[in-house]
């Protein structure tokens, strides 16, 4: 059996990717180009990737092709429906990067209330050195103790980043949906949710329903002292009413590890405050420790396993 990995270098470089020698040949690519794509996947049975797409024109094609294993939670890349009429199994993994992402929301919640940004351009500059006092008062920092940290998206990451937050003493709240009728126990009105918030931040699955559900009247509605946190998916956000409200000063600043294009491109509008001390942008990594990678790649083992094994019943299909 042959198994690939078509984009590789999705993972970190510091991270040895093996499989056992069971479970057949294996080969890696460090990426896939979509023209690349059938070249790479000839006389494959198993095809690891991340965000590889996979559509029905392309699976014609791959007659040796019988399960795609995917090194994420999402399979928006892949034509599920393609995949039951060709008799192709599809396997996700879920669950592997809760601690990695709320460990990271949590990181970029202190780090902008903390203000280090600032701290961290000055001790490039070890400006600390020539200073006339013990301390050095660069910019303002603010406790999170007290703070209410409203998060949209109730599942393992929302429920984790609340659990985090709960010690720092921060007071957590869920905001129901956007366009809800009615409000479900456990959940605040999302409206007075955003405008109760000391920083907002996103952890629900991207759907038709709320794509760009961010957009500047909700960032009108926060406080301007209040920050917000994506470390979901970018379409879920007005990027350009993001970079507005940040431009015009309505909110305190941003935290950021996702965007609508991947990776954001140069013209993107938060690029223009890329070097602002109240703006992170980080590249899509808060999935990526070595515990969650690890977890993560274990997962593809067993699928692969599991689909040898005729055990596909958890699978996507």
């Amino acid at each position: 059996m042959k198994i690939a990995f078509l984009d590789r270098d999705t993972f970190p470089q510091e991270f040895t990717t093996s499989l056992p020698a069971s479970l057949g040949e294996y080969i890696e690519y460090a990426n896939t180009t979509p023209e690349q794509r059938v070249e790479h996947l000839q006389g494959v049975q198993v095809a690891i990737a991340n965000k590889v797409v996979f559509d029905r024109a392309l699976l014609e094609q791959l007659p040796d092709l019988k399960l795609i294993a995917l090194t994420a939670t999402g399979y928006n890349n892949v034509d599920l429906e393609a995949c039951q009429a060709l008799g192709i199994h599809c396997a996700n993994v879920a669950g592997y990067s809760t601690d990695s992402v709320s460990d990271h929301t949590m990181m970029l919640i202190l780090n902008l209330m903390r203000n280090q940004p600032a701290f961290l351009a000055d001790q490039y500059q070890q400006g600390w050195a020539g200073g006339p006092f013990f301390c050095r008062q660069l910019a303002p920092m603010t406790d999170l103790r007290g703070k209410t940290l409203t998060l949209v998206g109730r599942g393992d990451l929302g429920q984790a980043t609340a659990q985090r937050a709960s010690a720092f003493g921060m007071q957590v709240l869920f905001a129901e949906r956007k366009n809800a009728d009615e409000v479900r126990p456990g959940y605040t009105e999302f409206w007075q949710a955003v405008a109760s918030a000391d920083v907002l931040s996103l952890h629900c699955p991207l759907t038709s329903d709320n794509h760009k559900m961010i957009d500047a009247e909700v960032f009108a509605a926060m406080k301007a002292s209040a920050y917000f946190i994506n470390t979901a998916r970018g379409a879920l956000v007005d990027e350009q009413a993001l970079a507005d409200a940040l431009s015009k000063q309505s909110i305190a600043g941003a935290g950021i590890d996702v965007a609508t294009q991947e990776p954001m491109p140069a013209e993107a509008p938060l690029w223009q405050h890329a070097n602002a001390n109240n703006v992170i942008i980080t590249p899509h990594v808060a999935w990526a420790s070595r515990e969650a990678v690890t977890t993560l790649w274990q997962g593809i083992i067993d699928n692969i396993n599991a689909w040898q094994n005729g055990r596909t019943d958890q699978f996507l299909c």
